[in-house]
């Protein structure tokens, strides 16, 4: 077993002499046994990985900034990847400020810089990171694979599906963002002070002659 965990086959036999047909033909049924040995391991381990993904609903590989790798109990239908603060709460921020519609992904990045969301090794997040970090549907509970797509996972999710599906549209340019209302105008001085006699509630103006709307 080499440094991977993977049983390897050694081809180079020393006692066969290549100069000769007996034995080229011995180092051909070799290297044959060789390529049948690595052929049943690559369908061994793909079936190792369709059963973690699809009927223990394991995420595979390093787990994604926020989570770490734990070990899973055996026999035991547990998630092998579980939150990792302060990052956890951090990325969910990240996912919160998009979702409000008021934060496009460069203000979004400068924000949770300060307020201290660096990747693992320590250094700053750039704004491609924070991007593929805000696609990645591991943070909906879900499993990111080529061979099967993505499924269900079991871990614990950082934030909603419906949230995770919004901010893809915003990232995507397909929801407009929106911007902070402006409340104080120096042209209507009055806006909130004044109150409305029948409901109480708070007046704004209009620059149309002869228009006011209630206020809530």
């Amino acid at each position: 077993m080499d440094e991977l965990g993977i049983y390897s086959v050694s081809v180079s036999n020393s006692t066969i002499d290549c100069r000769t047909a007996a034995g080229r033909t011995s180092r051909r049924e070799e290297l044959s046994k060789a390529e049948d040995f690595s052929d049943t391991h690559s369908e061994k381990q793909r079936e190792r990985m369709r059963v973690a993904v699809m009927e223990r609903r394991q995420y595979l590989g390093k787990a994604p900034l926020g989570y770490e790798n734990v070990t899973r109990r055996k026999g035991k239908d547990e998630p092998n990847i579980r939150p990792l603060e302060p990052h956890f709460s951090l990325i969910r921020q990240a996912f919160e400020l998009i979702d409000s519609g008021s934060y496009n992904l460069a203000e979004c990045l400068r924000e949770m810089t300060k307020r201290g969301l660096r990747p693992q090794h320590g250094r700053v997040l750039d704004a491609g990171a924070l991007s593929r970090m805000l696609r990645n549907p591991a943070y909906m509970g879900m499993i990111p694979t080529e061979r099967h797509g993505v499924q269900p996972g079991c871990h614990v999710l950082c934030v909603s599906e419906a949230t995770f599906r919004k901010v893809q549209m915003i990232l995507n340019g397909k929801k407009p963002l929106t911007t902070s209302y402006e409340r104080n105008r120096p042209e209507l001085p009055l806006r909130r002070f004044l109150q409305c006699a029948r409901c109480g509630n708070a007046l704004t103006g209009s620059q149309a002659k002869n228009k006011k709307y209630g206020y809530i």
